[in-house]
């Protein structure tokens, strides 16, 4: 997972602290992202496309962990019932 390499601490002095100037999205996934967009060489719109359906992209931005434990805990509901 290349999202567990990235240190967000270095970026925190560039948005204000409180809730004004906060990311939407976290910082070690953008930045995860314009690797793999360079890396494959792909535009914003493929790359798009990759985050959907490609599990090994997912993997790498580390999405797929928490498709997993969704999924479980879906799974735990319904055997309960």
């Amino acid at each position: 997972m290349i999202t567990s390499k990235i240190d967000e601490t270095i970026f925190k002095p560039l948005f204000k602290s409180g809730n004004m100037g906060a990311p939407n999205a976290s910082v070690r996934i953008l930045v995860t992202m314009s690797i793999l967009k360079e890396g494959f060489g792909c535009s914003d719109e493929d790359l798009f496309e990759k985050c959907e359906f490609d599990l090994l992209t997912r993997r790498a931005l580390g999405l797929l962990q928490s498709l997993l434990y969704r999924q479980n805990q879906l799974l735990k509901q319904i055997k309960a019932h």
